[in-house]
Parts: C-alpha cells; sequence; structure tokens
C-alpha cells in the first residue's frame, strides 16, 4: 500500500514520535525499576500513555515551529 506524497510530513512525524515515545518509555521504564515489577505488564500501558501525550504535542509543536520559521525567515 503506498500512501499519497502530501501525506509524507505526517507520516514521517507520526513515525518520529512512535520511535521516540518506543525509546523513552523503555528508558524511564528501566530508571523505575519496570524491569523487576513484571515489564511485559508495565510498559505497553505506559507506552500507550506517552502516546496518547506525545502524538498530540508533536503536532501543536510542529505548527508552532513553522509559523515561527515563516516569522523568522524570508
Amino acid at each position: 500500500m503506498k500512501i499519497a506524497k502530501k501525506h509524507g510530513p505526517t507520516l514521517s512525524l507520526v513515525i518520529m514520535v512512535s520511535i521516540m515515545v518506543f525509546v523513552m518509555s523503555l528508558f524511564f521504564g528501566f530508571l523505575n525499576g519496570a524491569f523487576a515489577d513484571g515489564f511485559l505488564r508495565v510498559w505497553p500501558r505506559q507506552f500507550l500513555i506517552a502516546l496518547l501525550v506525545a502524538m498530540p504535542a508533536a503536532f501543536v509543536a510542529r505548527a508552532l515551529a513553522s509559523a515561527a520559521v515563516a516569522k523568522l525567515t524570508e
């Protein structure tokens, strides 16, 4: 299945955020001792919560960053 090129930036953002959430939830799970407390029971919930917070934040951040760049550049 191919996705239209116009959706490329959005797909890129979704993939980037998903990878970042995956890495960060693993890292903080490790720091908080999730590996000792049944990692496979704890981590999916942490991942989902982080993804639900990070995805909208990334879309807002992209819009704000685009607006700032447009004002700062010619």
